[in-house]
Formats: structure tokens, sequence, C-alpha cells
């Protein structure tokens, strides 16, 4: 098992691997209705939610804060009222991510590496405790292209995604997160149904 001296180098997903995104999703809505009813339908605006999709190639992020600028309903407000809202208490992180976190750190470092807008992913992290003082890196492109941008393509790496990264570099060791439960093909990566999985599957593969 990789050990503090072997500098373990863990990148983790936050949208469906660290963080609950659909529950957020829903209760985010429902927060929405009760704070803005004159502005906010609730039936009517959760439908409306794909029309707020920017796309970048094969990739595409919701804009939230593009809804709700169409929706006349104030940023900085509506983000306070959800930072600080019981949505901050834990419920939206997925089982064993503290745990997780802490083992990665007696071993190594922990980053989260997320796609989509920084204000809308860094709302998503202020709501996981476990997470807020974890490095968090924020991109609009494809992940691979983060890691074939870095300079040391010898170390090793580890990154958990719930979506398939394509084109990465030899270093880089792929770990599906299926946490959701969906129907997944296994293509010679490890995938994990629970987060709690990823030290042995760390350690199988290092080994």
């Amino acid at each position: 098992m990789p050990s503090k001296s072997s500098e373990l180098n863990v990148y983790l997903d936050l949208d469906r691997t660290l963080f609950r995104t659909d529950l957020f999703d829903k209760l985010r809505w429902q927060l929405l209705a009760k704070w803005y009813p004159g502005k906010f339908d609730l039936a009517v605006e959760s439908q409306r939610q794909s029309e707020f999709y920017e796309y970048r190639g094969e990739l595409y992020f919701y804009n939230f804060m593009a809804h709700m600028t169409n929706l006349g309903i104030d940023l900085d407000e509506v983000f306070e009222k959800i930072r600080t809202s019981e949505l901050a208490d834990g419920r939206l992180e997925y089982s064993g991510v503290r745990e997780l976190i802490n083992w990665i750190r007696q071993r190594g470092e922990a980053r989260i590496l997320t796609f989509g807008p920084n204000g809308y992913q860094s709302l998503k992290v202020s709501l996981c405790p476990s997470l807020r003082d974890v490095e968090v890196i924020i991109t609009g492109e494809e992940k691979s292209k983060y890691f074939n941008s870095l300079t040391d393509k010898s170390s090793e790496i580890w990154m958990v995604d719930d979506k398939i990264i394509r084109d990465l570099p030899e270093n880089i060791h792929f770990v599906q997160a299926n946490l959701e439960g969906v129907t997944v093909v296994k293509q010679g990566w490890s995938v994990i149904d629970k987060l709690g999985k990823i030290p042995g599957t760390i350690a199988k593969t290092a080994a």
C-alpha cells in the first residue's frame, strides 16, 4: 500500500462521485419554490433546466446563474441562502467522503477536479463539510487536457470520476465511480460502487 513517503496523489471528481448532485437538484428546487413563490414555479422551472445547459464539446453543465438571472433572482442573495441552508449539514455527501479524504491525506494529497462554472461548483463544495479545506480545481475543459498539461508525467496519479475520461497520460490510473447504480460496461479500469472501496482499489493497482 502507498505510504506517506510515496506521496499518494488522488484527484476526485465532485458531481456524482463525492456530491449527491441529483438530490441537490431536487432539494434546491424545493427551497427556491419556498423562497421565491412569486418568481419560481417548481413544475415549470425544473423542466426548463435543460434550456440553460452549456456545452463544451461532448460535455455540458447547467448554468444555474443564467437561470436565476432569467427569473430576476439576485445571485448573491440566492447563493447565500443556499450556502447557509440546511443543505450544508452534510446530507449531500455520499457515505464515506470524510473517511476517504482522511485516508488519502494520511498518505499524500487529495484534490477535487471538477468540470463546470466556478461559482456554482464552489457553491456545491461549500455544502460539503468534509471538503471545506480540500484543494479544488475547477475546469471548463476535458479533464484529460488538465492532466496532459502537467509537466510531471512520471509520478503515479489516481483519478476517480463517474464519467469516463479518455486520452489520459500513462501515469494516470482511472477509477470509475458508479455510486448511483447505473449500468456500466467495464472497459479495462476499476469500477467502484462505494467510496470505501477506493483504498483497496488503489492498493491493488499500486501493488
